[in-house]
């Protein structure tokens, strides 16, 4: 095997993968170096390689001594070593192994050749899509999908304290002009806004109000001037609206059916609607799958960042191939959402349904565990609102229930913060209007937390 990897061979190089191979075989101290560019074997392009890698992986994970007659019965184990070509294809790559010292090079050049395969695989099929079934809108949207499904490499940096730490502290000055306040003092006084690249949970139980709560928010930011993109799985964009312009003319839907609204809450309507009517929400309720979303929001960027993106919600999303069990679906979806906010620098809001666990107790107050379907929403989130009303239960247990002077008190709990605390935060819900209001300071004896 020659030392010299020919530039020119594109597709793979058998050379560079083998010197990759011999180099953690001969030199294990150089395999975390590797691993920090090629993270999967799929990188490799023969499968007798990937074999190999992964044995080399598992041996450095358990912390075995590493040799070629440690890696032969590793791979022996794992029923592979025929696969491979026995421990002569072992003795085949430590022939001519180039210098360890080597090792990262040739790892990014097995990097490079597995990213320029998977460029020519979407471009393939991108150019087999003009031909496929659909309007063109739509072929349109998924070639944008195809495109947007491949990212550039990002090399991965360690920044030392010593060089760094300092900018880190004065960059906290420049945090408060990237906040996305949420538009309820006792809210934010716990969260201190959204920031970009975050994952936001919002969740509960149906009834709740996850989804108002999110539009509601929605409302307030782009009140302030910023672009809002809202995927509404659940609601259409027309009935939506409608929400949206009553909530914020404080107008009971019903009676404007009923056409038993007085001309002052007409007037009040009309001026909403004119109001809503300038700000910059784009709402779509076709999209069901992060990728298109992404896409979409790309596209969107080239002439205004979003500064939020809304997912309403998360159950029903799907993904592309489908993928059956829900626990995994999740898992890749909510992976797919926070590199999405990574991406675009943009925080996420995805509303989630909690389990049936929380009416089973007696407070029915939400906990983590409650999260319906997928741990790893809880792992990947930046933050996690759980949203309750015990008055909701009340109602539902004894529906002749008398009013009370906690009706309509709803706690968004922050149960998950990676950069701050927890705590609590107490709203004030107005069925009447599909609506949250903020509490007065001293409502209930609490101090206002401005």
């Amino acid at each position: 095997m020659p030392n010299v990897i020919p530039e020119s061979d594109k597709i793979w190089s058998i050379e560079a993968e083998a010197a990759v191979l011999g180099s953690m075989i001969v030199d294990p101290a150089c395999i975390p170096e590797v691993l920090a560019v090629i993270r999967e074997s799929a990188m490799f392009y023969l499968p007798e390689h990937q074999a190999i890698f992964d044995a080399l992986v598992n041996l450095h994970i358990h912390e075995a001594q590493i040799d070629a007659v440690m890696l032969r019965d590793e791979l022996k184990g794992a029923n592979q070593l025929k696969r491979i070509g026995g421990p002569e294809y072992i003795g085949k790559i430590l022939e001519n192994i180039p210098s360890s010292a080597n090792a990262v090079y040739y790892a990014k050049i097995v990097r490079d050749r597995h990213q320029y395969r998977a460029m020519v695989r979407i471009v393939e099929q991108i150019r087999r899509v003009p031909d496929e079934t659909g309007t063109v809108n739509e072929q349109i949207e998924e070639m944008q999908r195809l495109a947007l499904s491949i990212q550039p490499h990002r090399e991965d940096q360690a920044l030392s304290f010593r060089d760094n730490v300092c900018e880190a502290v004065v960059s906290l000055d420049g945090r408060n002009k990237d906040c996305l306040a949420t538009g309820f003092f006792r809210l934010d006084a716990v969260l201190h806004g959204f920031y970009p690249q975050e994952l936001i949970i919002i969740a509960g139980r149906p009834s709740m109000g996850k989804s108002v709560l999110g539009l509601d928010i929605a409302i307030h930011a782009a009140g302030e001037g910023h672009k809002i993109v809202l995927f509404s799985l659940e609601m259409g964009a027309h009935a939506l609206m409608q929400r949206a312009v009553f909530s914020q003319a404080k107008v009971d839907s019903d009676k404007w059916t009923q056409r038993r609204v007085d001309q002052k809450e007409i007037d009040e309507v009309m001026r909403q609607t004119d109001a809503l009517s300038k700000l910059d929400i784009s709402v779509y309720e076709t999209v069901e799958e992060a990728d298109k979303m992404y896409a979409i929001c790309s596209v969107l960027a080239k002439t205004k960042k979003p500064g939020l993106i809304i997912v309403d919600h998360i159950n029903l999303m799907t993904t592309t191939p489908p993928i059956p069990k829900e626990y995994e679906r999740l898992t890749t979806i909510s992976r797919q959402l926070q590199r999405m906010a990574m991406h675009l620098n943009t925080p996420v809001i995805a509303v989630c349904q909690l389990n049936r666990e929380v009416e089973k107790r007696t407070s029915h107050m939400p906990k983590l565990s409650d999260l319906r379907g997928s741990g790893s929403i809880e792992q990947d989130a930046t933050l996690i609102l759980l949203l309750h009303r015990e008055d909701q239960y009340r109602k539902l247990e004894n529906p002749n229930i008398e009013p009370d002077k906690l009706d309509g008190l709803a706690q968004v709990i922050v149960a998950k913060n990676k950069r701050g605390r927890t705590g609590i935060a107490t709203l004030l819900f107005r069925e009447d209007f599909t609506t949250f209001c903020n509490l007065a300071p001293d409502y209930l004896g609490e101090q206002s937390q401005k």
